[in-house]
């Protein structure tokens, strides 16, 4: 189990959210008046998340800009050679770990960054005091568990009145 060497800790106003595509194709089927639904594929559920990093002193306003590029970090893609070859490649894109508590651990990739700049601005060098950042994560797993449950084996634990996380 890998574990993350580098963290930062952040101010959450609006709780997060997220949201699940489940693909379903309709094929035509010659003397059928509806069509037949077949299932095709689910995607990731998606959290979005939207957080406050905040400079708790005068002049330090730079250590804000330090864990929005830590954030930026995450999301954008590294480059190297691969095994036996010379020329740069895009990497699989970083895995992520996000807690909240007891409400959510869960290892996926961040995606999605949005910044907006709040005031008030520290004035020898111009960064904001506060900044709100956006992301969403396209999640992969909780953490600590190596295999999804299926959704028969949720409805099943519920049925029996065990807990599921």
């Amino acid at each position: 189990m890998e574990q993350p060497n580098e963290f930062i800790s952040f101010l959450v106003f609006d709780p997060p959210s997220w949201s699940r595509q489940v693909n379903y194709s309709e094929v035509e089927i010659r003397g059928r008046s509806e069509p037949h639904v077949f299932y095709s594929s689910t995607g990731p559920k998606i959290w979005s998340f939207e957080l406050h990093l905040f400079a708790g002193d005068v002049g330090s306003a730079r250590t804000v800009r330090q864990q929005e590029l830590f954030i930026e970090s995450l999301i954008m893609p590294d480059y190297g050679a691969l095994p036996g070859q010379t020329s740069a490649v895009a990497k699989p894109p970083h895995r992520a770990r996000i807690r909240i508590k007891q409400m959510l651990d869960v290892v996926g990739t961040l995606r999605d960054l949005r910044v907006d700049y709040l005031r008030p601005y520290e004035g020898v060098t111009g960064f904001p005091y506060i900044v709100k950042v956006g992301f969403t994560m396209h999640a992969q797993r909780l953490y600590g568990q190596e295999a999804p449950l299926g959704f028969a084996d949720v409805r099943r634990m519920l049925s029996r009145g065990q807990g599921v996380q």
